[in-house]
């Protein structure tokens, strides 16, 4: 599944639908996941609520984008001894508001 719910299968499929992100990402891009809440449904399903921290990926001005901070929502099955990702979601964090304050 895509970042907008789209379904896509197969190598082919998922490089042209993909595309446009992979030219994001440079030498110096890094992922990683932080911040897991994890709910076990059966002892082998658990469904995830993570952060995906994306580092240095190319702007679509060409500058770089120092962080991306992505909630990645996901459902993990046990196959044999390793954890694979069945299904997920992924939203952008919202920005605050700009000139939003608290007032007493």
């Amino acid at each position: 599944m895509t970042p907008v719910g789209d379904f896509v299968q197969g190598r082919v499929a998922m490089v042209k639908d993909f595309g446009a992100e992979a030219q994001a990402v440079n030498s110096t891009t890094q992922a990683e996941f932080s911040n897991y809440r994890i709910r076990f449904i059966k002892p082998d399903v658990a469904f995830v609520d993570a952060l995906l921290t994306v580092r240095n990926v190319n702007g679509p001005d060409g500058t770089i984008i120092p962080m991306i901070p992505i909630n990645f929502f996901y459902v993990a099955a046990r196959h044999g001894d390793k954890w694979l990702i069945e299904d997920g979601r992924a939203h952008f964090v919202s920005a605050p508001p700009n000139g939003m304050t608290f007032r007493n």
